[in-house]
């Protein structure tokens, strides 16, 4: 018993730390596990069984949650969720830093952004037709014009 006590205190400090209300009691955390038949195969990997709220919103109370595999669970994660934990993984975030420190392409949403190859062809055209431009060293706003 005092197992499950440890566990039923991780679970809702995790929930506690990701900002979810957690409002279920040991007696009542257990007894949805022991009805579902599952409680020997809670757990977070594949085929295991995990306690999902309904929608992946609301709090942890009675009537908004169930007991199903996690394969299930990962299915009804919302999309802005699965956005925030591509922005938020360590490999992103591995990989912007890296970024930073080598060049200075643009991120957004946690992904690189490349500007085009003839962006990129444009802007080291204009650089070298403003060297040679009589005015070289003045400010010049826009694009430079082609014909007359």
């Amino acid at each position: 018993m005092r197992e499950w006590e440890q566990k039923y205190g991780q679970h809702k400090h995790r929930a506690g730390r990701r900002g979810i209300p957690f409002e279920l009691t040991f007696k009542q955390w257990l007894t949805i596990w022991q009805d579902s038949g599952h409680l020997h195969e809670r757990g977070h990997r594949q085929g295991q069984y995990v306690m999902a709220r309904f929608f992946g919103r609301g709090s942890y109370k009675i009537g908004n949650v169930r007991i199903i595999t996690t394969e299930d669970n990962t299915h009804l994660i919302s999309a802005e969720a699965r956005a925030r934990t591509v922005r938020n993984s360590r490999v992103t975030r591995q990989a912007h830093r890296a970024s930073e420190i080598k060049d200075d392409q643009h991120w957004q949403f946690g992904l690189r952004v490349i500007p085009p190859k003839d962006a990129i062809a444009t802007d080291v055209a204009q650089e070298t037709s403003h060297q040679r431009h009589p005015m070289a060293g003045t400010a010049r706003v826009g694009r430079a014009q082609t014909g007359p």
